[in-house]
């Protein structure tokens, strides 16, 4: 199932001090976005009727400037932003909140 109309990503900006992150945590800079190798963890967040989720994807490619990932993280509003755990999901790179390398 895809993400509902009535959800949206959050941004980096919109999460700036609101998250905590391991320290070996990387910020999603162009550099380190163009270095991604599968199996990277990508946090990434949505917003649903005043509800944030965040969460770990595991990366699997990108595609043109949306990044690909398999959501590895139990969800907590999976009924209202439509997203489960284990579902392949798209989205805009610049919705991409930390990076964790897996290798």
């Amino acid at each position: 199932m895809a993400l509902k109309k009535c959800a949206r990503y959050l941004t980096l900006a919109e999460m700036e001090g609101k998250m905590r992150l391991p320290q070996e945590a990387k910020q999603p800079t162009l550099e380190n976005i163009k270095n991604l190798l599968r199996g990277d963890y990508l946090k990434v967040g949505v917003t649903v009727h005043g509800h944030r989720e965040i969460f770990w994807t595991k990366f699997v490619m990108m595609e043109g400037n949306n990044l690909v990932g398999r959501i590895s993280n139990d969800l907590h509003y999976s009924e209202l932003h439509g997203l489960f755990d284990e579902e392949l999901i798209t989205f805009p790179a610049d919705c991409l909140l930390a990076i964790m390398d897996n290798h």
